[in-house]
């Protein structure tokens, strides 16, 4: 065991700098009994150690020294450092960015996944892209090392699904890689001998063996241990972890949806919801009614029914706001007849016929729900449309404009989940909220306000009207709106000409 070079120490502090930032002093300042710590590199490997220890440590033959003190990384064949996953409880405390994740992104990180938005629960503030950090469960014990995929501002904008923090080592992978290794490699009658040694992470070295005659794959634990190895790279593990984190289902139903989808996860995730076996597989309709009877408002007058005290807690139990497009995609899966009204059979069979049992599952499928939303036309469509009956007064048949205004700003804008009506010459929703204010701020009814998303959807593929049909059965509102864009807001020219001017 040795001292590192000027060389080793420049690479080795710049690697813990990306973690640390500034105070990596406090790994080398002495202490108050006035103790210092050193690094000492023995083989590739470094390690972080009380001087007077490394001091004593001189008098062992190198070749007998295994190890001392806390191993931080290793130094590859090029010189670059690699840190190991014992040096966490040393940086965890000094950490400059940190990284929260939920109960059910836990696991999937620590088999070896990456994190998606979905799954943090906080991270530090300011935190730029490709920036060491330390990742935490909920109560505060350090799970290991990433490194952000996006900035702070950048990941807020980014669907719940997309990757935030790329994992920076996995000892579970590594282990259980050595575990087949060593399975391998030993006689029969001393795998179950050296099994504790395995599970605690510490694996012996294997003793030579005199060669074979019989190939390199003719050894019976061999050919079982290759053949009980997953057939899934990295990146299918990565998303084997996402789909169980949305879903709560059992890796081997991810992998088969997976494939059925051509490894998208969005769409597989789609798939297990809708599938009869996500039906089948939830027959906890007792569960289903607890949960309900947990939220409601006054049991004895009604109770097979929530009302809006109780519909605002079970939302947030569940993760979802009250001023996003989710929270109508909720009320939609679960018929509420009205705002923040829930009904016990609506509630049990909505929740039924998507295979969701419990509060946790609640939480992957709104997460789920709310990328699909802002992403699929279809469940766009289907959720816009069910809130003009949930948004109508009782007794009416149309929506009052100022309820269909605030419903388009909430639908037609991507702040709260829904999808930005706006292209780039043209602020499509304010020109259309401005003239229906014009025209006397008339209701709104069912015809005009489905065809308002379709009208929006092909303004997006095209703001030049190419699309558009005069005689066609389009609402006259929708007709007279089109000639206000194409005379009073543009003056007859196309959108292109007026980005030029």
């Amino acid at each position: 065991m040795r001292a590192l070079t000027e060389e080793e120490t420049k690479t080795l502090f710049q690697k813990l700098a990306n973690y640390t930032g500034r105070s990596l002093n406090q790994l080398i300042q002495p202490t108050e009994d006035n103790e210092r710590y050193v690094f000492r590199i023995q083989g590739s490997r470094v390690y972080y150690v009380k001087q007077s220890i490394a001091n004593l440590a001189t008098s062992v033959a190198r070749d007998n020294l295994l190890s001392l003190g806390v191993c931080v990384g290793k130094f590859t064949k090029t010189m670059k450092f690699r840190l190991h996953i014992t040096a966490l409880d040393l940086i965890a405390p000094y950490a400059r960015y940190k990284v929260t994740i939920k109960q059910n992104g836990e696991m999937p990180f620590l088999y070896g996944g990456n994190v998606v938005k979905a799954h943090v629960l906080r991270w530090s503030e300011d935190c730029p892209e490709h920036s060491g950090c330390v990742v935490f469960s909920q109560d505060d014990t350090p799970l290991g090392f990433g490194v952000t995929a996006r900035s702070t501002a950048e990941a807020r904008k980014l669907e719940p699904t997309a990757v935030v923090l790329f994992r920076q080592g996995d000892v579970g992978e590594y282990l259980r890689e050595r575990l087949i290794e060593r399975a391998l490699f030993l006689p029969p009658d001393q795998i179950d001998a050296h099994s504790h040694d395995l599970s605690l992470g510490f694996i012996p070295r294997a003793t030579p063996r005199a060669s074979s005659s019989r190939g390199p794959n003719s050894h019976p634990r061999r050919r079982e241990a290759k053949a009980n190895m997953p057939p899934y790279t990295g990146t299918q593990r990565h998303y084997i972890s996402q789909f169980v984190g949305f879903t709560q289902a059992k890796d081997a139903v991810a992998a088969k949806y997976l494939r059925a989808n051509g490894w998208n996860v969005e769409q597989a995730v789609d798939a297990y919801f809708s599938s009869s076996q996500a039906t089948a597989a939830s027959t906890s309709t007792p569960a289903l009614n607890k949960i309900f009877d947990e939220f409601r408002d006054d049991p004895k007058e009604n109770p097979d029914t929530i009302g809006i005290e109780g519909a605002m807690k079970f939302l947030e139990a569940i993760e979802v706001r009250l001023d996003e497009v989710a929270c109508l995609g909720i009320a939609e899966l679960l018929k509420s007849p009205s705002m923040g009204e829930f009904t016990r059979t609506g509630f049990v069979d909505g929740w039924k016929s998507v295979g969701v049992e419990s509060i946790p599952q609640m939480i992957s499928h709104a997460a789920s729900l709310r990328t699909r939303i802002s992403s699929q036309p279809d469940t766009f469509r289907k959720v816009y449309r069910y809130a003009f009956p949930l948004c109508r007064m009782q007794g009416q048949r149309n929506l009052t404009f100022e309820i269909a205004a605030e419903q388009w700003q909430l639908f037609f804008t991507s702040e709260n989940g829904g999808v930005d009506w706006q292209t780039p010459s043209t602020p499509w929703l304010d020109w259309y909220l401005d003239y229906l204010k014009s025209k006397g701020q008339r209701p709104v009814n069912k015809d005009l306000w489905e065809q308002t998303e379709v009208f929006m959807r092909k303004t997006l593929e095209d703001e030049n009207f190419g699309w558009w049909d005069a005689d066609g059965a389009w609402p006259g509102t929708l007709d007279e709106f089109v000639e206000f864009v194409k005379q009073d807001k543009r003056g007859g020219k196309p959108a292109e000409a007026m980005n030029t001017e």
